[in-house]
């Protein structure tokens, strides 16, 4: 697809507004007419040599607080969870997850409706508190792209 001066640069405004992809792929496919995938969208800011607006978190100290679907706790170490933009086969969804004491991971779930953790420290187990705040992080995520199913997008 070809996009002219002025497209790109109203692209170019969108990206520096948002640190969604989702959000991004909307606004260019409402805007322009147009059917573009969430890769193909990824590949556009690839092209374009764009980046997504970078979502800072700043640590508070001596408090765990939820901000914008992080925990962050003292000394800035952070709990996310993130949705991979290719689903691996065999799974519904899939992404990557930092507990909240720095152990990272990879999650799934598969076709059956099971939840899969795969811990990159062998016989890594997350504190119970990591893992319900993990689970609501995956719910969210379901339920949102649930939603852009049922709109259309």
């Amino acid at each position: 697809m070809n996009f002219t001066d002025e497209q790109v640069t109203r692209i170019r405004e969108w990206a520096q507004q948002t640190s969604n992809l989702s959000d991004l792929q909307t606004q260019i496919n409402a805007t322009y007419n147009l059917h573009l995938t969430y890769i193909e969208v990824r590949f556009l800011l690839d092209d374009l040599g764009l980046e997504l607006k970078k979502v800072e978190s700043k640590p508070i100290a001596n408090t765990n607080v939820e901000q914008e679907g992080e925990l962050i706790e003292e000394g800035g170490s952070g709990f996310s969870v993130t949705v991979d933009p290719v689903t691996k086969p065999g799974t519904l969804i899939n992404g990557q997850v930092v507990f909240s004491d720095g152990q990272k991971a990879t999650w799934h779930l598969d076709e059956m409706g099971r939840l899969g953790l795969k811990p990159q420290q062998l016989g890594y187990r997350p504190s119970q508190e990591d893992l319900v705040r993990f689970q609501e992080e995956v719910q969210k995520h379901l339920t949102h792209l649930s939603q852009r199913n049922t709109l259309g997008l």
